[in-house]
């Protein structure tokens, strides 16, 4: 079942998929193009768990999404 129809993530497919490149695309153009400044796997991981923590149904505890 998709996790919006589920009702555990806001109904914006659009906007995560967008946020999700973005975010992607910043850091490997950063790591290809400035390496001495690009925020590495672990920058990628929390920018990533931003993004999902956003994008997760405020109303849903996570225990009850699991």
């Amino acid at each position: 079942m998709s996790g919006i129809a589920a009702g555990e993530i806001r109904p914006i497919p659009d906007s995560i998929t967008l946020s999700i490149m973005a975010v992607t695309s910043f850091a490997v153009d950063t790591q290809l193009a400035h390496p001495e400044t690009a925020i590495g796997l672990d920058g990628l991981r929390k920018m990533l768990d931003v993004i999902f923590q956003g994008i997760a149904n405020p109303r849903i505890s996570p225990q009850e999404a699991s």
